[in-house]
């Protein structure tokens, strides 16, 4: 399984209106490299295993 987050939620924010609400242009194209990098985390799995995968994904993205 590939879980991506979606960060914090601002304080002055209703939960439901930031999960389901619309994306800014900034917000999506954080979304958009947040795909890519699934993806590729995706076909690490598939060629390198799991734990290669964990070890470079999982958590900061400077890690890549």
């Amino acid at each position: 399984r590939v879980r991506v987050g979606i960060g914090p939620k601002p304080k002055e924010m209703d939960i439901i209106k930031f999960v389901l609400g619309r994306f800014s242009n900034d917000e999506s194209k954080i979304i958009d490299e947040s795909f890519s990098n699934a993806a590729e985390a995706v076909l690490c799995i598939i060629k390198k295993g799991t734990e290669e995968a964990m070890n470079k994904y999982n958590g900061n993205a400077k890690n890549k």
